[in-house]
């Protein structure tokens, strides 16, 4: 779907939808852009009378597990309304992730392309969504497309993307078989694994201008 609402912004697009649309870099937005993943599990510990420890899950080897489906009898649909509540009430006021606002900049200035920014937040969170984004990467242009049901290496495959940076362990692993160059953008949900996922593992967004520089033609049309 194009929305008639915002201008370049889709909700989980057709291939048709997207032709002539082309990103070799693209970013995720949560805890990629801004500093969505402290606030957020605090946020939602409260709705439930919870502490944030109590969303945390383990895996064997001990690693901390970015994961919603509480035991105490929530299930993962009172979950997944309490994220898209907190995000439709909270999320405009979140701060960007440290040196993004340079690094968009940095990026804009050498591609003269709109940043693309793809993004699992549901439809009912178009709006601040789009308006955070308006906000925070102004005056650099910018394209989203958000995806809920949908995979994201399709829509990164039909914008024949190249890098793209997310802080899920897993979407990170899973396109290593889809696209050249994923990274990880290291928060605490996504260390300690029994392996390392992802072309490159970055701190903040300003270490993605070396790799980019290094990679070279391969991100430049």
């Amino acid at each position: 779907m194009i929305s008639s609402m915002y201008p370049y912004t889709w909700y989980n697009p057709t291939k048709s939808e997207l032709v002539g649309v082309k990103a070799l870099i693209a970013f995720d937005m949560d805890s990629v852009l801004n500093e969505t993943g402290e606030l957020l599990r605090e946020a939602v510990a409260r709705e439930f009378g919870k502490e944030v420890e109590d969303i945390i899950k383990y895996g064997d080897g001990g690693y901390e597990m970015f994961n919603f489906d509480m035991p105490h009898g929530f299930n993962s649909i009172d979950i997944f309304s309490s994220v898209n509540r907190i995000i439709w009430r909270d999320s405009f006021h979140y701060p960007q992730s440290p040196n993004m606002k340079a690094t968009i900049k940095w990026l804009y200035s050498r591609t003269y392309r709109p940043i693309t920014v793809v993004t699992a937040r549901s439809i009912q969170n178009m709006d601040v969504t789009y308006k955070w984004l308006k906000r925070n990467l102004w005056p650099v242009p910018f394209r989203l497309i958000m995806v809920q049901g949908m995979q994201k290496h399709v829509v990164l495959n039909r914008i024949g993307n190249v890098m793209y940076v997310d802080d899920r362990y897993k979407t990170v692993k899973t396109l290593e078989k889809h696209i050249t160059l994923p990274i990880l953008y290291k928060r605490p949900w996504n260390q300690g694994r029994p392996e390392p996922a992802g072309f490159a593992e970055i701190n903040n967004l300003a270490e993605l201008i070396p790799l980019i520089i290094k990679m070279g033609d391969l991100l430049y049309d």
